[in-house]
């Protein structure tokens, strides 16, 4: 994994970028892990906004675009929270400190029993 020092910078980086986005602007990016991350100059930044949901609109898929490892449990129900995307960064920073996901799941329903339970 990557030393907690540099990592928990890293995720700062990206926790500031999520904020951003829920406290400002009302949205969750909804597909947050490694891929989505760019280092640049020692900093992240936050790419591929391609699922991003408002929280304010009523009516909404959320299944398209879901990577289950990283998915926040009510993501399985196909509707998202306010903290969706905490909850990702979260078990991104646990692969990244520890080199593997918490949930070991094969298919799409044994990760969604696995974050849900």
């Amino acid at each position: 994994g990557i030393p907690r020092d540099r990592l928990i910078g890293y995720l700062r980086d990206t926790a500031e970028a999520l904020d951003f986005l829920s406290l400002k602007h009302d949205l969750q990016h909804l597909d947050v892990k490694p891929g989505n991350l760019l280092l640049v100059a020692d900093r992240v930044k936050l790419a591929d906004f391609g699922v991003v949901k408002s929280l304010s609109e009523k009516q909404h898929s959320c299944i398209g675009g879901l990577t289950p490892s990283y998915a926040a449990p009510e993501m399985f129900d196909g509707r998202a929270g306010r903290h969706s995307d905490q909850y990702s960064l979260a078990i991104m920073y646990y692969e990244l400190l520890t080199g593997r996901l918490p949930f070991d799941g094969s298919s799409m329903a044994q990760l969604a029993t696995q974050h849900l339970h």
